[in-house]
């Protein structure tokens, strides 16, 4: 098979690596594309031996590059067998996963680690295993149909904390348009899919209301 869509976030400095943590990317069909990006989850617990040999690819890449700072690999993971794909030479939006699901291990955020290595290249310590270990996941969410947003649907998904990327009262979202992210938490792996799933299908209602509403009232 050509196996799941993964990434791995890493910061470099001075030509080595410290992995922040692996994530899985999630795609959703919309209309004829198969296979759009929508959002990750993690932190995923791969294998020693996969995490070796992704360690391995970047302390090469970067020794090759020079690439300094908050980047991302993504790569296909078939089994135990990895297939490097790119190298995205940037912040990722995965980084919100890991300071969601570890936030002592990141107390002044991934960005500030990430403003250490580029300019005192200097990598962030290695997060201690103390702590509680949670799961993150986020996802965006794309309009079923064409819909204006009102002011109650905005400040309903401002007041959540599962919904980042809030849209503006007045604002026309169109069929197959990104709306937000829906962003959650979870003490086990398990229950990612389920809490992701459940507050997708609220905004989701919250659209039908909003799309249906004439009045700018939300019930």
């Amino acid at each position: 098979g050509s196996g799941r869509a993964m990434s791995a976030l890493f910061i470099a400095a001075r030509g080595s690596v410290r992995i922040v943590g692996f994530a899985e990317q999630l795609t959703v069909a919309l209309g004829a594309m198969p296979y759009v990006h929508a959002g990750s989850l993690g932190p995923i617990d791969l294998p020693p031996q996969v995490a070796a040999q992704i360690d391995g690819a970047l302390q090469a890449i970067v020794a090759r590059t020079g690439l300094v700072g908050m980047n991302s690999l993504d790569f296909l993971l078939d089994g135990e067998r990895i297939s490097v794909l790119e190298i995205n030479a940037r912040p990722s939006s995965s980084a919100a996963l890991y300071e969601l699901a570890a936030p002592a291990a990141w107390p002044h955020g991934l960005l500030a680690a990430h403003i250490d290595a580029c300019l005192k290249e200097r990598l962030p310590p290695a997060p201690s295993a103390s702590g509680e270990t949670r799961y993150a996941a986020q996802r965006v969410a794309f309009a079923p149909s064409s819909f204006t947003v009102s002011q109650r649907f905005s400040d309903a998904l401002f007041a959540a904390s599962s919904y980042r990327d809030v849209p503006l009262p007045g604002t026309t979202i169109p069929a197959g348009a990104p709306v937000c992210t829906v962003i959650v938490s979870t003490s086990t792996a398990a229950a990612l899919h389920g809490e992701l799933e459940r507050q997708h299908a609220h905004l989701l209602e919250l659209i039908d209301t909003c799309r249906e509403s004439h009045d700018d009232f939300i019930t």
